[in-house]
């Protein structure tokens, strides 16, 4: 509305001062559009919004892309790898009924200390 009224002010100040008028300030209370420009003014700020929610969700799809791919690459070493068959193999223990274990067939220290120390604990945890 300030802007509006600068605007009419500079406008009618020269004519004005023609007929000796001085206009010092301009007021304007309220503005009304034509329901035409109202619809477009409201249709450009709803797609406004929906243009920065979109903006808004493909960054948040980028950054969980990118976790799940740290999460990917540090889930894919060894030790993780030890981690969860350890974690299946505990899970496994715990449940009642007929059970089937595949060992891997490796010749590393990690597994064969894990065969040696872990597997046998297990074992005993199964028939608990």
């Amino acid at each position: 509305r300030e802007s509006i009224a600068l605007a009419v002010q500079s406008t009618i100040a020269e004519p004005a001062s023609a007929w000796g008028i001085k206009v010092e300030t301009m007021l304007i209370k309220d503005l009304s559009f034509s329901s035409d420009l109202q619809a477009s003014l409201s249709s450009a700020a709803t797609q406004k919004r929906i243009g920065e929610s979109k903006v808004i969700a493909a960054k948040a799809e980028v950054d969980s892309a990118k976790l799940m791919r740290e999460a990917a690459d540090i889930l894919n070493t060894p030790a993780a790898m030890q981690i969860r068959y350890l974690e299946t193999m505990q899970s496994m223990a715990k449940t009642a009924g007929s059970k089937v274990i595949f060992l891997p067939g490796s010749s590393d220290a990690s597994s064969s200390t894990t065969t040696n120390t872990i597997l046998p604990q297990m074992a005993a945890n199964m028939h608990n």
